[in-house]
């Protein structure tokens, strides 16, 4: 969901109350009454769930990183030659998908024709799949990337390398929270 124009005003009609989850109270006023609106008329509502979407590389460097965890620690295991060992250890799948997967998808929900789109009909569509990488082979992955040898580092340790070479310091405080957490899960995201 792209953030709401505050700026921006938009036509709301009377409507039940809907109850929304914590941290999205502010795309209600926008997205629920059109969602029911487009509903109530026949017309389809898709609702798009990419996985991890791959950002380029002047997204993830910089003063202002894009806070997408999984890709900053690819791109800094990869600059660094070294991946965080504890990551090794996690039970799971990381899934990554090209932005033109997604935009492809999108253009072909909105120009789709079927049953679906007669009666209001809500399609969520996960766009996925298009790199799926186990934990414990990221080092495999970040060796045939770089084609060098890589090493397995603590998680501070990591951190502090990956900082030498433009680690932000809030995504550095992201992966300390992250090692201190007691169980991650990362399960594989299965396709329509």
């Amino acid at each position: 969901m792209a953030d709401q124009d505050d700026n921006q005003s938009f036509h709301n009609s009377p409507q039940e109350p809907v109850i929304v989850p914590p941290g999205f109270e502010r795309y209600r006023q926008w997205l629920s009454p059109n969602w029911r609106q487009h509903a109530q008329h026949g017309l389809p509502v898709y609702i798009h769930r990419p996985s991890s979407i791959i950002r380029p590389e002047q997204d993830i460097a910089g003063d202002n990183p894009t806070a997408d965890v999984v890709q900053n620690m690819l791109d800094y295991s990869q600059r660094i030659c070294a991946v965080p060992a504890a990551v090794l250890q996690l039970p799971g799948t990381v899934d990554l998908v090209y932005p033109e997967t997604v935009s492809t998808k999108i253009i072909q929900a909105a120009l789709r024709c079927g049953p679906e789109a007669e009666n209001g009909h809500v399609t969520y569509i996960h766009e996925s799949g298009d790199i799926e990488l186990r934990l414990a082979d990221i080092c495999g992955h970040v060796a045939s990337a770089t084609g060098e040898d890589v090493e397995e580092l603590s998680l501070e340790e990591w951190i502090l390398r990956a900082q030498e070479v433009g680690l932000s310091d809030s995504m550095a405080a992201v992966f300390r929270g992250i090692g201190s957490a007691e169980t991650l899960n990362f399960p594989k995201l299965l396709r329509d």
